[in-house]
């Protein structure tokens, strides 16, 4: 996910041949919606993976308002369940996708996004 200036960062990242690394800072908005639309609805599909944050109350919020927000988009849209990013005994550290890169490393995160989840199995599985 992005923050603006998000239309000067989408075309160079779409000529990479492997995947970018985007963050957004929170919920998707319709602003980024319209620019995603714009630049996805050829080829290219989008994961959410918002940090884990255990401190909140419902850390899945976020993500189930970011996928209202993205309904009836022309592309993929996936999502990582932020509690896969963390270990189940931890229950007050925040854990991010770059924190995981820095500490584990970037395959350890691929491993990760392996595990993402279509929007409807990922509702079902959070109950939302």
């Amino acid at each position: 996910m992005v923050q603006n200036p998000f239309p000067s960062l989408l075309p160079p990242l779409k000529k990479l041949d492997n995947p970018a690394f985007i963050a957004s800072g929170g919920k998707v908005t319709a602003a980024q919606v319209s620019v995603l639309e714009k630049y996805l609805k050829n080829e290219g599909s989008l994961t959410l993976n918002l940090d884990f944050e255990p401190n909140v109350t419902n850390m899945q919020r976020a993500t189930l308002q970011s996928l209202d927000e993205l309904e009836g988009v022309s592309f993929p849209v996936y999502v990582v369940n932020p509690e896969e990013m963390s270990e189940p005994d931890n229950l007050v550290d925040p854990v991010s996708p770059d924190k995981i890169i820095l500490e584990k490393g970037l395959n350890a995160y691929v491993d990760i996004l392996r595990k993402r989840l279509d929007p409807d199995d990922y509702r079902r599985s959070v109950g939302g």
